[in-house]
């Protein structure tokens, strides 16, 4: 069984720089997610192809959100694309206030 590192969106934003969306100047996630069709999405698989940079934002069972290291497609809400590399798999999981 594959084990996911876990940390929290405090340790994410330490480690990772995004990526503004270059593309829509409306997008979501303060400007830094990309949509899921479109020339959005060949840029998110353009960027997956060049190396460990994507992230999607998922939403998981009780409207609990989680962003998970690469590109995953079942629940996804949208991608967000990283400067550095993820290493290991790593999933956050998003507590709105």
């Amino acid at each position: 069984m594959k084990t996911v590192k876990q940390i929290t969106e405090e340790q994410f934003d330490e480690q990772f720089t995004l990526v503004k969306n270059h593309i829509d100047d409306n997008a979501s996630w303060d400007g830094n997610m990309f949509e899921t069709y479109g020339d959005e999405l060949m840029y998110v698989y353009d960027k997956a192809r060049e190396g460990n940079y994507v992230w999607t934002i998922i939403e998981g069972d009780d409207d609990t959100m989680f962003i998970t290291s690469g590109v995953h497609l079942v629940n996804r809400i949208g991608y967000l694309i990283t400067e550095e590399e993820w290493t290991e798999e790593t999933e956050i999981k998003i507590i709105f206030n």
